[in-house]
């Protein structure tokens, strides 16, 4: 269950700890490749973004010239978002708001939109009947041929099944197959679980999916952030190589994480 003040108190350190890291980079930027090759282009789309955090993706959809509904749980993260708002130009067409996924369906009733986002395993946030739920919720707020793009932990991640077996850490080198428990702070714990494409396929049954890839099949978690600060040259190695392995569809569920694109259902 996800709960507001667990995410609060990541608020204020978010960007250091992840958006500016070195993987948070990397790999957010793997994302906005994806989406620059598979959106419409020069055709403002509206959009509602979920589990937002800081607004870094909210203010690039706008920036391409977008119009943007941003939300999250967190009203700590949403004020963090508008103060990055406040600090940029031309991002008028934007808004943050703090909603629940459970409230989406209820707060949008009269609107629908061209695309629904949702980066870095907020999904993951929530168990298999609170996906069938946004299945149903996502069909009502999306316009026909709506996209749905999310973006997951995923569940076979080569890198971290790697590292493990280079430590002898064998209890962990498949730990991703069950229901885990990740700490946050402040002795909050968040509750994750982990989806293949086939599962979130089966899932969301009102989409079709159209487009898979791995992300960060060869950038590692970000919780190795201080081994790759300690070898710099390794990792642009490793960014360029996955590069190429992320074209690679059927490697979808080996990467850290998965981004996948469904479309609404005739």
């Amino acid at each position: 269950m996800l709960t507001s003040p667990s995410f609060n108190a990541l608020a204020a350190n978010y960007d250091v700890d992840f958006t500016n890291s070195i993987i948070g980079v990397l790999q957010r930027n793997k994302v906005w490749q994806f989406l620059d090759e598979n959106l419409p282009k020069n055709q403002p789309l509206n959009i509602l973004e979920i589990n937002c955090g800081t607004g870094e993706d909210a203010l690039w959809f706008a920036k391409q010239g977008h119009q943007i509904i941003a939300t999250d749980l967190s009203d700590e993260m949403i004020a963090v978002a508008n103060k990055k708002k406040e600090n940029s130009l031309n991002v008028a067409n934007i808004s943050f708001e703090v909603c629940a996924f459970d409230q989406l369906k209820n707060k949008f009733q009269n609107q629908q939109f061209d695309l629904i986002f949702s980066n870095f395993a907020g999904l993951n946030c929530i168990d298999k009947n609170a996906l069938l739920a946004l299945n149903n919720d996502f069909e009502k707020l999306l316009k026909p041929n709506g996209k749905l793009v999310m973006v997951l932990l995923g569940k076979k991640c080569f890198l971290e099944r790697f590292y493990f077996l280079l430590k002898l850490d064998f209890k962990n080198v498949n730990r991703r197959k069950k229901k885990a428990s990740a700490y946050l702070s402040n002795q909050n714990y968040q509750d994750i679980w982990y989806y293949n494409f086939q599962e979130i396929e089966s899932v969301f049954s009102h989409f079709k999916l159209e487009n898979k890839k791995p992300i960060g099949f060869l950038i590692p978690p970000s919780y190795l952030e201080n081994n790759v600060k300690k070898h710099p040259f390794i990792i642009k190695i490793f960014n360029y190589f996955d590069t190429v392995f992320s074209k690679i569809s059927w490697l979808s569920n080996y990467g850290d994480h998965i981004i996948l694109q469904l479309e609404k259902k005739k």
